[in-house]
């Protein structure tokens, strides 16, 4: 890592000493929109933000004679255009701007959500907003991303601000922007009755974009952006703005013991569950350390296990904290308000955030269960579930049951879900319980790493499975989702099912725990079936499962009956 850093930073100087002719005379100015916060904006008569943190370290690492300008970002852009400035910090990517400018690698992720008040349940996604009057900030992302929804009135705003205040006096019903502007812009406003809701509208990358053409100064932005992340820098910029988010709760004494118990109890299961996977992967190394010394032919490969078992143990850690910090924050946030503010929020400020109280806990509780299962010392048993749970299923009904749940993911995530029933087959033998949960979580996969306005088909079709022991096969019927998104690279393919794995191309900061697929394989194996996952021709990804109609140990030992 430090020889790659020597390495770029060499390559920095060699570019600024190659190219002094040309820039020893010349200041480039870098523009960013001047109330943007907490990108951008000002604060004791200087510019300060994220976005101008991250540019002044590029600027720095590259050593490119830069100046960053705040400006109202209609005229920064006109600049920009007309050959008046060079740089554009913080700029989302549309057809019309990339024929105009180039773009450099992201500068940063942002996610786009509706903030509504709190005591407006009926707005929950973008269905809800048809038309209603939603506010946008003029020839902003979310102007350009609304002309996909036609049906929602627009009304523009010039600030956050000014869609507060037209939302308190019920002038507009909604407003879209980008997520930590929104939350920045509440928590510095005091403004505890309005809210932003869960998934975002859209997710994107920013970026810095330079007049079509200029190649040497695209090129040392970039190289700017890859030094600052070799050596941290952005990480730390990231993490010291993550730490400035104010999260705003009401409160309610009983809200207050509740979220406190419930806090102290998953922080007890959590540690403890930790314990037992540090303690077992203790006992797995001291096995394998003895194996390496009685056998030094197999020292590579011992080796290999050992990095193996210590990535498992990194990616683990770094999931489950993921996956708990979110919603554990929100339980001590409102704790922390509840007992300090206990007689001040009336009744209707605190119904308005009950859902999210909901939300927190779900989550919560899917994270623990799937971590109780995994750490069960008997977790293939558990899985499977008692023999007397296995009963005759309706196909029909149960495709119909998984859909209704499946069509509203894609629905709320702009995508379509398309329902294809080849099968001739009426029914087959398990636990619909357990089944559910494969399909619901296989539906989630696939609406998730599908990009919005995709389709997503769901295929239920005859076919046979073959069992141990025999060359006879089982009728059996086969159950595919195929969707329309990234898909996992074909070496991955077997990795993905083992616990705690996950695909380095759906990989993200927002990813979760790596128990899913694995668990999905242990209860579809108890069924005596199949899971598997290709790629497709195209884009996308095929998951198939296929169950038996009828199980072999029903059948007394004998070759299975077939249904007719």
């Amino acid at each position: 890592m430090v020889s790659i850093r020597i390495v770029l930073a060499t390559l920095a100087s060699l570019l600024a000493f190659t190219q002094t002719g040309a820039l020893a005379n010349h200041s480039y100015v870098f523009y960013g929109n001047a109330n943007y916060p907490p990108f951008i904006y000002q604060e004791n008569g200087e510019t300060v933000g994220m976005a101008v943190d991250l540019a002044k370290a590029v600027i720095d690492r590259a050593q490119i004679p830069a100046q960053f300008v705040p400006l109202e970002w209609k005229a920064a852009q006109e600049r920009v255009k007309a050959g008046n400035g060079d740089a554009l910090v913080l700029i989302n990517k549309n057809p019309e701007r990339e024929a105009i400018y180039d773009f450099s690698e992201p500068l940063l992720k942002s996610e786009f959500v509706i903030f509504r008040k709190s005591v407006r349940g009926d707005i929950n996604d973008m269905h809800a907003l048809d038309k209603k009057i939603v506010g946008l900030e003029k020839g902003g992302h979310t102007d350009s991303l609304m002309t996909r929804h036609p049906q929602v009135q627009k009304r523009i705003v010039s600030d956050i601000s000014d869609a507060l205040d037209l939302l308190e006096r019920d002038q507009i019903d909604a407003f879209i922007t980008e997520r930590w502007v929104g939350e920045f812009s509440l928590a510095r406003l005091g403004k505890a009755n309005v809210v932003s809701l869960e998934p975002p509208v859209e997710s994107s990358a920013s970026f810095i974009a330079v007049r079509k053409g200029n190649a040497k100064l695209l090129e040392k932005i970039n190289l700017g952006l890859r030094l600052i992340d070799e050596d941290g820098t952005r990480a730390a910029i990231q993490n010291r703005w993550s730490n400035k988010e104010v999260v705003r709760l009401t409160k309610s004494i009983f809200s207050y013991y509740q979220l406190s118990v419930a806090l102290a109890i998953v922080t007890v299961v959590l540690l403890g569950l930790l314990a037992s996977y540090a303690r077992k992967l203790a006992r797995y190394r001291e096995q394998l350390e003895f194996r390496v010394n009685a056998r030094t032919l197999e020292l590579a490969t011992a080796r290999a296990e050992a990095e193996s078992a210590n990535a498992v143990k990194t990616r683990f850690m770094a999931n489950v904290s993921h996956e708990m910090r979110t919603p554990l924050q929100l339980i001590v946030g409102y704790a922390e308000v509840g007992r300090l503010t206990v007689d001040e929020a009336s009744l209707e400020v605190t119904a308005g955030y009950f859902d999210t109280i909901h939300t927190a806990g779900a989550k919560l509780t899917g994270t623990v269960q799937s971590l109780l299962e995994v750490a069960d010392r008997a977790w293939n048993e558990h899985v499977s579930g008692p023999q007397e749970l296995m009963q005759e299923i309706e196909l029909g009904p149960f495709v119909n049951a998984i859909g209704l749940v499946t069509e509203r993911l894609a629905r709320e995530a702009d995508q379509r879900l398309v329902v294809e029933m080849q099968s001739t087959r009426t029914s087959f033998r398990g636990d619909p319980t357990r089944l559910r949960q494969v399909f619901e979580h296989l539906m989630g996969n696939a609406v998730r790493y599908s990009p919005a306005g995709a389709s997503i088909t769901f295929r239920i079709a005859d076919a046979m499975i073959g069992w141990a022991g025999s060359s006879e096969e089982l009728p059996a019927i086969s159950f595919q989702l195929i969707d329309q998104g990234c898909g996992i690279p074909e070496k991955e393919i077997a990795a993905v099912f083992e616990p705690f794995y996950e695909s380095t191309r759906t990989h993200s900061s927002a990813g979760g725990s790596g128990l899913g697929l694995s668990l999905s394989r242990a209860i579809v194996m108890h069924h005596q079936g199949s899971i598997s996952l290709r790629n497709n021709p195209v884009a996308g990804l095929t998951c198939e499962v296929i169950v038996p109609c009828l199980r072999v140990d029903e059948t007394n030992g004998d070759e299975p009956t077939r249904p007719s």
